[in-house]
């Protein structure tokens, strides 16, 4: 989301949560991947917010009834996306937004993805 010139960034509470699981996946210990959930919480805005939450499990139940196995990681990434209304921003390797985009239609919601690669030129 644009505000005054600048870019505000949103990232889902799960997201953080998977960054501490990530972290300590890869050997860091729980201060370090502590820090460094306490750092992406103060410098991004974190939704957590009930209606994120029902956006996740609505996500997840319609991957479900499709036999999509999406990770929660791009779930709740795309329940940011939808509760803010705003494009979620995804690695060019993600192959799983196309079946998001599916989703989102069933339950009567637009999302905009933008991959990095279009950030580059």
């Amino acid at each position: 989301m644009r505000e005054k010139g600048g870019v505000s960034l949103y990232i889902g509470l799960f997201n953080v949560a998977e960054l501490v699981y990530i972290l300590q996946r890869f050997g860091f210990d729980a201060d370090v991947s502590q820090r460094y959930a306490k750092l992406i919480s103060e410098r991004l805005n974190v939704i957590n917010t009930t209606r994120y939450v029902m956006w996740m499990g609505k996500l997840r139940v319609e991957a479900y009834r499709h036999g999509y196995n999406i990770p929660w990681g791009d779930i709740s990434s795309a329940a940011a996306a939808v509760t803010l209304n705003i494009p979620v921003l995804v690695l060019d390797e993600d192959k799983h937004f196309d079946q998001v985009i599916v989703l989102c239609k069933e339950l009567g919601r637009a999302i905009e993805i933008i991959h990095v690669r279009e950030l580059v030129y």
